[in-house]
Parts: structure tokens; sequence; C-alpha cells
């Protein structure tokens, strides 16, 4: 005696073909989420890079023309000399970019970008037209090619 099966009723084909239908719509918005995410993290990526070169550049362009003010003399009443606040004024701007590519260095680079950081602000404005003037811009050029480097 042979068993036969019925029939699926069309009420049974409907519900495989609804929760067929759920299925795909899941796997679909699964893959449409998926895709969002994976963009959001390559975007983060690039943005990430491109934020460090740019504030490594704004940095760069900032010391470049500090440097050229310190370097500048200026008539005054002894005749030509530097000007001490060329140096004075541009501590504070020096700290705010230094500050903002601080954490784009880590471990050693940031304790060595820290020391040359230190080197800069260590400085006296007074001593603009002596001996050590020699010394600030070495520190100018130390930072620059690190910086540059890096």
């Amino acid at each position: 005696m042979a068993i036969s099966i019925p029939p699926p009723s069309s009420q049974e084909a409907v519900n495989v073909n609804d929760w067929l239908h759920g299925f795909i719509e899941v796997a679909k918005a699964c893959l449409i989420f998926a895709g969002g995410y994976f963009t959001h993290i390559l975007t983060s990526r690039r943005d990430r890079s491109g934020g460090i070169a740019t504030r490594r550049r704004d940095f760069l362009v900032f010391m470049q023309g500090w440097r050229a003010d310190i370097i500048k003399w200026h008539h005054g009443t002894g005749g030509f000399q530097r000007e001490h606040s060329s140096y004075t004024d541009g501590v504070t701007s020096f700290c705010s970019f230094a500050e903002s590519i601080r954490r784009d260095f880590v471990g050693v680079d940031r304790a060595k970008f820290g020391v040359l950081v230190s080197d800069i602000t260590g400085f006296k404005g007074h001593l603009m037209n002596t001996a050590d003037h020699e010394k600030i811009l070495k520190a100018f050029d130390d930072i620059i090619s690190y910086v540059d480097a890096a």
C-alpha cells in the first residue's frame, strides 16, 4: 500500500512564501546596514589620515613663518637688532599648534615631540640678540625637521 502525500494547501504555500519573503527582506536590510557600516569605517580612516596630514602641514607653515619673523633684523635705537617680541608673541600660538598635533604621535615619538616643544618654550625673548639666538634657531629647525619627517 503506497502512502500518498496530499499536495500542500494554498494556505501552506502562502505561509512558506511569506516566510521566504520576510527572510529575503531581513537579508537585504542586513546587507544595506553592513555596506553603510563598511563605508563609514573607510571614510573614518581616510578622514583621520587626512586630518593628521592637514594638522602637520598647518603646524609646519606656522613654524616656518614664525622662524622667518625671528631671524629678521629691525631698525632700533642702537642700530639693527632682533625684536624679542617676535619670539614671545609666537609662543602662545606655538603651544596651541603643538597641542593640536601632539596626539598624532605615539609612545616614544610623543615623548620626543614633547622634549622638542619644551626646548622651544624654554627660551627667553631677551636672548634674541645674543649668541643664544642660534640655539633658538636650532630648536626651531629640529622640531620642523622632526614633524616633517614623521
